[in-house]
């Protein structure tokens, strides 16, 4: 396969940028709105956490049922504690969707040791949803409680607490800790540590994450690599064969971002023989089964090009068709550049269908058209 145009890798992905700024401060957590939105980044947040419950937003709670389980929670269920959250949480039973009444019932759960209930008020401290103020500190507190479970979800969240710079080993409890990391710290060595438990336990967000960090050397991959100097943060001999395995896995649990890398890297031929073709289905995949709007883009960017299309030829109709597919995602990271390289691409269809048709004209040739005007 001939290597991508310099027209298709400008939307390929950086490599992420870790150290270039400082973690934002937590904010007053008086400054918070009492008022909770259910968004889609919450219900990503939750929804590993309440789905095997049967608890999502759309489930039906009767009045009398949460009645019920209010009643239990009171009188000392955790677990009716923690449903009780939940439904306080996604606003069942016809109840206004409040963070501040769920996080006392995820309190009260956690408080009797339930680690889903520690994950759910971490996760509430740690984004700062309605009402609750941000508390970086105290949500690794609970993740850790929930990790020393060996609950899954709870070594993910310390993990990327860890990751994000969110958390030192002396916030998150650790006896080792000893002085700790300065806030604005990432400890790349401990989320790894943790993102690894997590992901032997079948954590998507946990494997894509391990991805990452071998795909851009973050991590230490071989015994006698050592970081390249002067780098910050420091970075090893990235391990690209490690990470499409880990990406694989974590497609295999449909998680689409890993999908969309593991294209990517079969795209490029990193860790693996380029093969168009076979990228191309992964982003047709990706895109037909999760309405995942990065993977529209670069199906309109190899069919522009040609890349994995039939004798490598362009297909410009399908392109626009598959721009046109990811600006009406309304996605934010990529919506915009669809919609402005759809454009691009009609106004350059239409220039030379005129052109081909003044040519035409001026010969008398008749010609066959097979690109729809726009």
């Amino acid at each position: 396969m001939a290597e991508l145009s310099s027209a298709s890798t400008s939307g390929a992905k950086a490599a992420p940028s870790y150290a270039s700024s400082s973690p934002a401060p937590d904010p007053d957590p008086l400054s918070a709105s009492s008022t909770l939105t259910i968004t889609e980044d919450l219900l990503h947040e939750y929804k590993p956490l309440s789905e095997p419950f049967d608890l999502l937003p759309s489930t039906s709670l009767t009045a009398q049922d949460l009645t019920r389980l209010t009643n239990e929670a009171y009188a000392g269920s955790p677990d009716s504690s923690y449903f009780v959250g939940l439904s306080h949480l996604y606003g069942l039973a016809d109840l206004p969707p409040s963070a501040v009444e769920a996080s006392k019932f995820f309190r009260s759960a956690a408080i009797q040791g339930h680690p889903d209930a520690m994950c759910a008020l971490g996760l509430i401290l740690y984004q700062g949803y309605g009402g609750i103020g941000r508390d970086s500190k105290a949500a690794a507190l609970w993740f850790r409680k929930a990790a020393e479970q060996e609950h899954k979800h709870g070594y993910w969240l310390l993990g990327r607490a860890y990751y994000e710079g969110r958390a030192t080993l002396a916030d998150a409890g650790d006896a080792k800790a000893g002085a700790g990391l300065a806030a604005a710290d990432r400890n790349f060595d401990e989320a790894a540590r943790l993102f690894g438990l997590a992901a032997e336990k079948g954590v998507p967000e946990a494997l894509h994450h391990l991805a990452l960090m071998y795909e851009y050397g973050l991590v230490q991959a071989f015994d006698d690599e050592s970081p390249a100097e002067g780098t910050s943060p420091r970075r090893f001999k990235p391990n690209n064969r490690l990470a499409i395995k880990l990406y694989s896995e974590a497609y295999g649990l449909k998680h689409a971002d890993s999908g969309y890398n593991l294209a990517l890297m079969i795209a490029y031929g990193r860790g693996a023989a380029q093969d168009a073709s076979r990228s191309m289905e992964i982003f047709r995949r990706c895109s037909l089964d999760f309405n995942h709007a990065p993977s529209m883009r670069y199906l309109g960017i190899f069919a522009a090009n040609g890349h994995g299309m039939a004798e490598e030829r362009a297909d410009y109709n399908a392109a626009v068709a598959w721009f046109d597919k990811c600006a009406r995602t309304e996605d934010p990271t990529v919506s915009s550049m669809c919609e402005r390289e759809r454009d691009e691409l009609k106004d350059k269809i239409n220039l030379a269908q005129r052109e081909v048709a003044a040519r035409a004209k001026k010969y008398d040739i008749a010609i066959e058209e097979d690109i729809t005007p726009y």
